[in-house]
């Protein structure tokens, strides 16, 4: 027979369960939220309750449209049956049922009120029972089913918003905001630690570490046997903290003595195209804007301020990042106006960024190379870029992730991100779904680079016209909206050089840029 749970107080407010016939527990609650769970593991509960009780309330508090708690507690333990099949949890006659292999273990009374604190307490307690009773639930672990869980209590979100277990969470943070390390990229080949690259003068770099180096032993461990992720929690640590590195460079013994700095991942890289400068932005973190800014100043001086033509911007690929890293880089071109807009449920979701700074290229040209994988901040960019008249688009329609996210910390150190504003285009555009047009499609069918280049500008042409229709999309028929959006597709072997052909050779044409603007505010069948 299942223990009886007992009596658990939150404020002055009681908690009642107890043991009927057949060992059924029953959870019964008088309106209130309990704050102790004396099941199973008592402190494992506890500290379960609190991160479903976090999550939920910041989903329900801040997702863009209005979710029913329920339905994300529902979904958490009704995930509980893909690890055991035995285990059911059935909701009826206002209760939450928890069954195994055809028998009710427990029933929790659902709370009156759709609240996040009870329904965090539900949860955990339910999944506790559960846990009791399964063999298989016990193998995978309480930490990873209660991940498992939380994962799963996302179902009925949009794709964008997802939790994240400790051990991804660190690794996202470490990607967003650096962390302590040596300044390498290390990967795995047939069971050798591999120095992939080294960043330029960082602790690794300064130690003599050179690409295709192999990391035999890292802090007096060998990494014979280490998974790759394993080694790089091994060569990361606190910052201004030594670490030994045993190495192998082409048979040859050599050691490094390096400390660890705080490490902010590189995504941005240059180079110089006769006088004009190409610059890549792999995706947006703490350090793109100090990155493109830096790569600007460089090319100054490589190439000379009076000699510069312009930049070529090559988002193409990059999955984004935070909003004000995409506003701030928009804003060192743009002079003024709108750069992007958002607007969710909460009432600070609802925002319009404006640019106010000067233009870091004093009016120079900019051609931005765009693809199907150019997502959320790299759009933003990409379409305050076309809108304001500052760039040139050159590439195919985007991925469409006119979504934003905040982030939130759980008291297990995962987090969660959630969905809480949508974004729009200057031109007033929601970038959702059907992503940003490019000014000029280098999609196949296209004709020649010159026949491209010749529609720039040009008011007849299939180019200006779709862009038209991208900015008017909600006045199209369905039937019209999926043509648009099968205008100018993205395919994963298309021949990226091409884009950048079209754009190098835009710079043989003086003003290009005139006549961007010629369709923002067009009529959508004019």
């Amino acid at each position: 027979m299942l223990e009886s749970i007992g009596l658990v107080r939150f404020g002055l407010t009681t908690l009642r369960t107890s043991i009927i016939a057949g060992g059924l527990i029953v959870l019964a609650g008088c309106g209130s939220v309990p704050e102790v769970l004396n099941y199973g593991d008592p402190d494992q509960t506890k500290a379960a309750a609190r991160t479903f009780q976090r999550s939920f309330s910041n989903v329900q508090r801040y997702y863009v449209d209005d979710v029913n708690v329920r339905t994300l507690a529902v979904d958490s333990l009704s995930s509980l049956t893909s690890v055991d099949d035995s285990i059911k949890i059935l909701s009826k006659n206002g209760q939450i049922v928890v069954g195994v292999a055809g028998h009710e273990l427990a029933h929790f009374s659902e709370p009156e009120k759709d609240d996040p604190e009870y329904w965090g307490v539900l949860t955990s307690a339910a999944a506790a029972v559960a846990f009791e009773a399964s063999s298989d639930l016990k193998r995978q672990g309480w930490r990873p089913l209660t991940d498992h869980m939380l994962s799963a209590s996302f179902n009925s979100l949009d794709s964008y918003s997802r939790y994240s277990s400790p051990t991804e969470a660190a690794e996202e943070q470490a990607a967003r905001d650096g962390f302590g390390g040596i300044g390498v990229t290390l990967s795995d080949d047939e069971g050798r630690i591999v120095i992939r690259n080294v960043i330029d003068e960082s602790p690794a770099a300064f130690a003599g570490v050179k690409e295709g180096d192999l990391l035999v032993a890292a802090g007096g461990k060998a990494t014979t046997g280490l998974s790759l992720s394993d080694v790089v929690t091994l060569v990361r640590g606190p910052v201004n903290s030594p670490i030994l590195l045993q190495l192998d460079r082409e048979g040859a013994a050599y050691v490094a003595e390096v400390k660890r700095q705080h490490i902010i991942p590189p995504t941005v890289f240059w180079h110089r195209d006769e006088n004009v400068g190409v610059i890549r932005i792999t995706w947006f973190n703490r350090g793109t804007q100090d990155g493109v800014e830096t790569a600007i100043y460089d090319l100054y001086d490589e190439i000379g301020r009076d000699e510069m033509e312009g930049i070529i911007l090559d988002v193409r690929g990059n999955p984004g990042g935070f909003l004000h890293h995409a506003v701030n880089i928009a804003d060192m071109f743009i002079r003024s106006g709108e750069i992007v807009s958002v607007r969710g449920r909460h009432p600070a979701a609802k925002e319009v960024f404006r640019a106010h700074a000067d233009d870091l290229l004093d009016g120079r040209p900019i051609v931005v190379l765009i693809d199907g994988n150019t997502a959320s901040a790299s759009e933003i960019l990409a379409s305050a870029l076309q809108d304001s008249g500052r760039g040139v688009l050159v590439g195919t329609s985007t991925y469409g992730k006119g979504s934003v996210q905040q982030i939130f910390e759980l008291p297990n150190a995962g987090e969660v991100k959630v969905t809480w504003a949508r974004y729009y285009a200057p031109s007033g555009y929601s970038l959702t779904q059907y992503g940003v047009y490019p000014s000029l499609c280098t999609a196949e069918g296209e004709g020649t680079v010159d026949e491209i280049i010749g529609n720039l500008g040009r008011s007849g042409s299939k180019a200006a016209r779709n862009l038209k229709l991208r900015r008017h999309i909600k006045e199209l028929s369905p039937k019209e909206q999926e043509a648009l959006a099968a205008a100018c597709p993205w395919k994963a072997d298309r021949d990226d050089q091409r884009d950048l052909t079209v754009a190098k050779k835009l710079f043989n044409y003086p003003g290009f840029l005139d006549g961007t603007l010629a369709s923002v505010s067009a009529a959508p069948k004019g």
